[in-house]
């Protein structure tokens, strides 16, 4: 009974032994998910990522074989579609052209994003040399967990790699001063059968100096990876609908014309040959009603703002002559169109240079005008407010007095399904353009 029990102890121990043998160093299991990774093909990568307590979650495939490359946001606002060097972008439903759009910054996106899913852990090595062998090991059923416990130099080298991210992504982004890591927490769950990166879960607390401004960078990002050798990406159909160099330039043109006459109608006044610019569908009667419309709708909404702000504090003969001194201010002012280009399908951006109403300087002037007729004695306190509105209107007369100098203005027009053209935001050139 004695030897049966030594040799069920000594089989024991070297069962122990062989268990012990069988289980991998972390940094084994690093080196060969890394591997498998330099040679796997295609792979889905969701991003569920916040940064300064602010989340949003996407969806990237990636197809390294083919060189083709897909991104979507998760309420599908935003897609991105990459062949090559070629890259088609989709805003809110509508496609960008990239020469009118910063296709190179949304390129910038693309590449970080290729480049450091293909292979995460030649990314981290990116970062620092021998970032293997600063990991934990747990193994699990069916997975292999690193934990991250690299010292406070280690997590230095991680913080400067992720701001040299930040760098090679924005292309705008400053020159970083100094990088300090305050804390950085890294799990990787890799599938024990195939070595394959499940998960990447990092908390980062880092900060980052440039031109003397310090910036907490604060996020908890999680990389799920899935369906590798399997993805499959197809081309979004509306990318097929990019209009061609003719049309674009036709879209120019119109939209450019439309605003000139929308202007003319509104600033000035004058909607004599609205109809003849308006391109679309519809008659020209129709087309011209629309500019008359424009053009009473736009003196009758100052006049009915004037009168929300003063109506029960001066007369309606007043305010009616207030808003006829205004629009005759508003047409001493002038423009030109310096530019017009399509950024999407439905949107062009058309630039102006407008030299326009000062009117800060104006109210300033009438305000101070006024202080001193009354420190003066020479206006009664219940007249106060008509005798504002009478030195407004003498300076509207002197408009000159108070020209800009040229501001250029960019203004967005939308091209409707039956070719006509509209600006649903006429503040874009009235406000800081005729009327400063």
């Amino acid at each position: 009974m004695k030897k049966l029990f030594l040799g069920g102890c000594l089989f024991i121990s070297l069962f122990t032994v062989v268990a012990c043998q069988s289980e991998p160093a972390a940094d084994e299991v690093f080196k060969n998910a890394s591997d498998v990774h330099t040679v796997t093909d295609s792979m889905d990568v969701s991003f569920d990522i916040e940064v300064d307590d602010i989340k949003s979650s996407w969806m990237m495939s990636l197809d390294y074989k083919n060189e083709t490359y897909y991104l979507v946001t998760d309420d599908e606002y935003a897609e991105l579609y990459q062949e090559g060097d070629n890259i088609g972008i989709i805003i809110n439903g509508s496609v960008m052209h990239p020469e009118a759009t910063s296709a190179d910054s949304y390129k910038a996106v693309m590449t970080n994003f290729i480049e450091h899913h293909e292979n995460p852990m030649r990314r981290l090595k990116e970062f620092d040399a021998e970032i293997e062998e600063k990991f934990e090991l747990e193994v699990t059923d069916d997975a292999y967990l690193l934990t991250y416990v690299g010292d406070d130099k280690a997590q230095q080298l991680y913080a400067e790699g992720l701001a040299e991210e930040i760098r090679e992504q924005d292309l705008s982004a400053p020159e970083f001063t100094d990088v300090s890591a305050n804390k950085i927490e890294l799990t990787i769950t890799i599938d024990q059968e195939t070595d394959r990166i499940q998960e990447i879960h990092e908390v980062l607390d880092y900060t980052v100096t440039s031109q003397d401004m310090t910036t907490d960078v604060i996020g908890e990002n999680t990389y799920t990876y899935s369906n590798h050798n399997t993805t499959e990406i197809k081309k979004p159909a509306l990318l097929d609908t990019l209009v061609g160099e003719e049309e674009q330039a036709l879209y120019e043109e119109e939209a450019a014309n439309y605003l000139e006459a929308l202007i003319e109608a509104t600033v000035y006044q004058n909607a004599e040959d609205f109809g003849e610019n308006a391109a679309g569908s519809g008659s020209l009667e129709e087309k011209q009603s629309e500019g008359d419309r424009q053009k009473e709708s736009f003196k009758e909404f100052y006049r009915l703002n004037t009168e929300a702000n003063m109506g029960e504090v001066v007369s309606s003969d007043a305010i009616d002559a207030l808003t006829d001194a205004f629009m005759e201010a508003l047409s001493q002012t002038s423009y030109e169109v310096i530019a017009s280009q399509l950024t999407s399908n439905q949107q062009i951006v058309v630039t102006l240079s407008i030299e326009g109403l000062q009117d800060w300087a104006v109210q300033s002037v009438a305000e101070q005008q006024l202080i001193e007729e009354v420190e003066a004695g020479d206006v009664d306190q219940e007249d106060i407010f008509e005798r504002n509105v009478e030195i407004l209107i003498d300076l509207y007369g002197d408009m000159h007095i108070y020209g800009a100098d040229p501001v250029e203005v960019d203004v967005t027009v939308s091209r409707l399904e039956d070719g006509t053209y509209m600006v649903f935001i006429q503040d874009e050139y009235l406000i800081g353009g005729f009327v400063q």
